[in-house]
């Protein structure tokens, strides 16, 4: 049965689905390849989806436990994408492209580049901070930044490295707010080509009980 791909599935898609509160990192039993047999290197690379404009260290945190123990390395990656700083323009986000949209004056054009600069440096920083504690217990990673929507960059990122696992946070998006606005850990767990690892994180930064959702694509 072929994965669902090309369309968005519908809420109550059949998938499998844990969830409960954890203090140790959950690892999926379900597996669509043969790492399944690998035991403790079960997973060799770890893709990390990491929201650089918000709290993301209990993302970071489930994914460097899991890389300790399983001896993998750690795909840091963060999505520079219109919804994560809607100050600049959608246009901005093509700055390459060479001129700039015959509504927007070259001084206003000018300034949305320089944000737009400033915002991807600012999340690289994370990135780098995040690396520097992975290295500082042992652990590989690589550090990347893509321009996309970020269901799609993630599940790109997983297929063209085959990736074992992705670590992605969840906001708890729920009823109609899920239905219209979508979720990117939602897109990732019908899409994604392995397992999924759903961290839930508080919204607007608060501290509580962390708890997390392990889901695997129905193949």
């Amino acid at each position: 049965m072929a994965k669902l791909r090309n369309s968005k599935p519908p809420i109550h898609s059949r998938i499998y689905r844990i969830t409960k509160r954890i203090t140790e990192p959950v690892i999926s039993p379900f597996q669509n390849n043969s790492n399944s047999q690998r035991g403790k290197t079960m997973y060799k690379t770890i893709l990390v989806a990491l929201d650089t404009d918000e709290d993301c260290s209990s993302v970071f945190d489930q994914a460097l436990d899991l890389a300790k123990s399983t001896n993998a390395t750690l795909d840091l990656l963060g999505v520079l994408t219109p919804a994560n700083d809607d100050t600049i323009p959608l246009t901005a986000y093509y700055p390459d492209f060479g001129g700039y949209p015959l509504t927007v004056d070259a001084e206003t054009w000018e300034s949305c580049r320089k944000r737009y600069k400033a915002y991807k440096e600012n999340g690289k920083a994370v990135l780098m901070r995040f690396a520097e504690q992975a290295a500082a217990v042992g652990v590989q990673t690589k550090v990347t930044q893509a321009e996309d929507t970020p269901g799609r960059a993630i599940c790109d990122r997983a297929k063209a490295k085959a990736i074992d696992l992705i670590v992605v946070g969840s906001h708890g998006r729920k009823g109609l707010s899920e239905i219209f606005m979508g979720s990117v850990s939602n897109y990732v767990m019908h899409r994604a080509p392995c397992s999924v690892l759903v961290v839930h994180t508080p919204p607007n930064n608060q501290k509580q009980n962390t708890t997390a959702e392990v889901a695997e694509s129905v193949a």
